[in-house]
């Protein structure tokens, strides 16, 4: 079997979502209050339910509702693991709605069974190896927009275009005022629990500041670390641009990678996930691309470099790169790209990675 012989494995996972309906229900004071992970939003939501008890008109700081998710269909799938392939997976920090990673992948003679079925199908789950992997990567996740085939030779081959699955970004549309006072940390945990009914998967989020400054939205300063809006904040928009812009304001990013959301600060390390690299997993030279400086101590900071390694679903746009055992590239790297190159039967079972020095 071409797994066998050349040690390689993928998992093509293609599949029809369930139809849902998704109300919202009011979740009562104990599950509200244990709701949120971060001890400062538990105590605030505390204070919510003590005041409450005494004053039934004082507002929430915090969402008391949750999506409530109803199938009217059921959704199945089909998994393909030896058709011959061949893929280009992108993967980088989309961080709007409109940004959208467009796979290309190509299954050659397909069953008619099959075929009939992806061609109905709305939604794809791409995961790559090797055959002595005990669990294979994701490499991409997308919606499958349009399936077509075509003859070539002796081979049919059926062409899958997909997009980065964050539709949702774009039909979530949120349109809300947040009062004077207002922490961040209860505006973007309402933005994220609007975005969760909307099918956004939260990946990470840091604590956010808890301090009580507030930040004039007036004249806002980019580097300042204050968690409180002195004036209404009206926000309206697509979700995802919504929670970027609003994450912007106190000096984070938001940004989507394998269809989950991100939030972290801008500027530090101590949060994020680091890929190592070694000279065995490289294949060929490393290249700097946009290189400012020639000296070699600066390399890490002044330009951006590619590298094309063995594929390695450990190597994912939300993380950070070291270079070890190979001097002229030491230092940490900010990745803004992978591409996963694949050909089952050919050359290609390859990651390529764009980074920028930090």
């Amino acid at each position: 079997m071409p797994d066998i012989l050349y040690g390689r494995k993928y998992s093509l996972i293609i599949g029809k979502l369930p139809i849902t309906t998704t109300t919202s229900s009011t979740l009562p004071f104990g599950e509200y209050i244990e709701a949120f992970n971060d001890p400062a939003l538990r105590a605030l939501a505390a204070d919510d339910y003590t005041r409450r008890q005494t004053d039934p008109s004082y507002p929430f700081h915090l969402p008391r509702t949750a999506p409530v998710v109803k199938v009217v269909e059921k959704g199945n799938y089909i998994e393909l693991t030896n058709y011959q392939i061949k893929a280009l997976l992108p993967q980088t920090r989309s961080g709007n709605a409109s940004d959208k990673d467009k796979a290309y992948i190509e299954v050659y003679n397909v069953s008619e069974e099959d075929l009939g079925f992806i061609r109905n199908a709305n939604i794809v789950f791409f995961y790559g190896g090797y055959a002595q992997d005990a669990e294979l990567k994701p490499l991409y996740t997308g919606d499958l927009q349009v399936a077509s085939s075509e003859k070539k030779g002796e081979n049919t081959i059926t062409k899958l275009l997909c997009t980065q699955a964050i539709d949702a970004g774009i039909e979530g549309y949120i349109t809300k005022t947040y009062l004077a006072g207002d922490s961040f940390a209860y505006i973007l945990t309402d933005l994220l629990s609007v975005a969760k009914g909307y099918g956004i998967v939260e990946g990470s989020r840091v604590r956010l500041p808890s301090t009580a400054q507030d930040l004039n939205l007036s004249s806002i300063d980019a580097n300042a670390q204050t968690t409180h809006i002195r004036t209404d904040l009206p926000v309206e928009g697509p979700i995802l641009d919504v929670i970027s812009a609003v994450a912007g304001m106190i000096d984070y990013r938001s940004y989507i990678v394998l269809n989950r959301l991100y939030i972290e600060p801008k500027n530090t390390l101590e949060t994020v996930e680091m890929f190592i690299v070694r000279p065995e997993n490289v294949k060929g030279s490393i290249k700097h691309t946009n290189q400012k400086s020639n000296d070699p101590k600066n390399v890490e900071r002044e330009g951006r470099i590619e590298l094309d390694i063995f594929l390695n679903g450990d190597a994912s746009a939300n993380k950070f790169l070291q270079i070890k055992g190979i001097p002229e590239f030491k230092g940490t790297y900010k990745i803004i790209k992978v591409e996963h190159v694949l050909d089952y039967e050919g050359k290609e079972w390859t990651t390529n990675i764009t980074a920028t020095g930090v």
